[in-house]
């Protein structure tokens, strides 16, 4: 990923976690002015992001799951057995990667499919 790709990952991130990103012209800050979060880099940070698509309400019955395993990772609808991948990941450079794509892809496609029908 380019710095230009992270940056954005982790704007994306800050505002579905519902922070306000404020820039100073130079660095960027989240409403509590505090530096953005480092998702990409910090499993920590990624983790509260996981916890959170795992805590959404309900999706037309189903539940959010996240499967990480090895450099892989998944989120997926489970609806009683009925699984629809929503993101998808698998890196040969290690598992936060995966993990950090995967929420990338799984809040884009919540933004465009859910975010405005709530």
């Amino acid at each position: 990923m380019t710095q230009e790709e992270i940056i954005e990952g982790n704007k994306l991130i800050t505002q579905f976690l519902g922070l306000t990103i404020i820039t100073d012209g130079i660095s960027l800050f989240d409403t509590n002015y505090k530096p953005l979060a480092k998702y990409h880099e910090s499993w920590n940070d990624l983790m509260s992001v996981v916890e959170k698509i795992e805590s959404l309400p309900l999706i037309n019955d189903a539940g959010i799951c996240v499967l990480i395993e090895h450099s892989y990772c998944r989120i997926y609808l489970d609806n009683w057995g009925d699984y629809t991948t929503v993101a998808e990941n698998a890196t040969k450079k290690n598992k936060l990667s995966a993990v950090y794509l995967s929420v990338i892809e799984f809040i884009k496609w919540y933004n465009k499919n859910l975010k405005l029908k709530q």
